[in-house]
C-alpha cells in the first residue's frame, strides 16, 4: 500500500504539574499554611528530540526527516478526542480553544533538536505530536467494539498496487444510496434503483446448479397449427417468462 509522506504520528499528552514534586516554603509568616505548599512552577519548557533512524525510513531504507509539533494546552479533552488525521490536517482548528502556544520543529536524520520555549502560566498540559513516514506493514485491530472509517465531507478511497482483500466471518453488506458499480478486467456490474446492468467485452459464462426465475402468473402463447411442439423450448420459455410461439408450415 502507498501512504502519504507524513502519515503516522505519536501523541503524548502529559500534565506538567502532577508528579513534578512538592516544595514547601515560607515567604510570609502571615500566609496561610495551605498556601505555603505549592507545585514547582515551570517557566521554560525544555525538550530534546533525537529520532531513531530505523523508525522513519522510506522503502529503500533511506532515513527521512521527522516533523514534531509541540502544543501548550489549557485542557486536554479536545486533543484526546481527536484522531491522527485530524491532528495532522486540522490541528489548528480543532485545538484553537485550548492552545496557548505552539511550535513546529523539523528533525533531520541522525540529528537532534533542542526546544526551549517560554511556558504559559495557564498551560496545564503539553501535547507532543510526531509525524513520520510510514512505508511498512500497517495493522489496525480492535479487540472490542466496532471500527468505523468515515469521510463525512469528501470521498474515501482504498487503493492497493497488488491485492486488496475484504473478508468477514459473517455477512458483508455493500450499501449505495444511488448505485453500486463493480468493475474488473473490462467487465462491470451496475446496481441502481429498478435496474441491474452487466456487460463484458468478451464472453459471458454462467455456471449454476439450478436456476429459478419468477414470471407472470400466465404466459401468453400465440399458437399456430401444424408441426410438433418442442417441449424443452416450452419449459425454457415458461421459466424465463418469455412468449412461446408455435410455428407451422404454410
Amino acid at each position: 500500500m502507498t501512504f502519504p509522506s507524513w502519515w503516522a504520528l505519536t501523541l503524548i499528552a502529559c500534565s506538567l504539574f502532577a508528579g513534578c514534586g512538592l516544595t514547601q516554603t515560607v515567604t510570609d509568616g502571615t500566609v496561610s499554611i495551605t498556601k505555603s505548599i505549592f507545585y514547582k512552577k515551570i517557566k521554560t519548557l525544555h525538550l530534546d528530540f533525537t529520532p531513531r533512524t530505523a523508525i522513519n525510513a522510506d522503502g529503500a531504507q533511506t532515513p527521512l526527516a521527522t516533523m514534531v509539533r509541540v502544543y501548550q494546552l489549557r485542557d486536554r479533552k479536545a486533543v484526546d478526542a481527536a484522531d491522527y488525521q485530524t491532528l495532522l490536517r486540522r490541528a489548528d482548528t480543532v485545538l484553537k480553544d485550548d492552545v496557548l502556544a505552539s511550535k513546529a520543529l523539523l528533525v533531520m536524520p541522525n540529528g537532534s533538536v533542542t526546544l526551549n520555549m517560554p511556558m504559559d502560566e495557564d498551560a496545564q498540559f503539553v501535547a507532543v505530536v510526531g509525524l513520520f513516514a510510514r512505508t511498512g506493514p500497517l495493522s489496525l485491530k480492535a479487540s472490542e467494539g466496532p471500527v468505523e472509517m468515515q469521510a463525512q465531507n469528501a470521498s474515501l478511497q482504498l487503493f492497493a498496487e497488488k491485492k486488496l482483500m475484504l473478508s468477514s466471518a459473517g455477512d458483508i453488506l455493500f450499501v449505495g444510496k444511488k448505485r453500486i458499480t463493480l468493475i474488473g478486467g473490462g467487465s462491470y456490474l451496475k446496481l441502481e434503483a429498478g435496474k441491474v446492468e452487466y456487460g463484458t467485452t468478451a464472453m459471458y459464462l454462467r455456471r449454476v446448479k439450478r436456476t429459478m426465475a419468477a414470471g407472470a402468473a400466465s404466459i401468453p402463447v400465440k399458437a399456430s397449427t401444424g408441426g410438433g411442439i418442442c417441449l424443452s423450448c416450452l419449459m425454457k420459455a415458461a421459466m424465463n417468462g418469455d412468449t412461446f410461439v408455435i410455428r407451422g408450415e404454410s
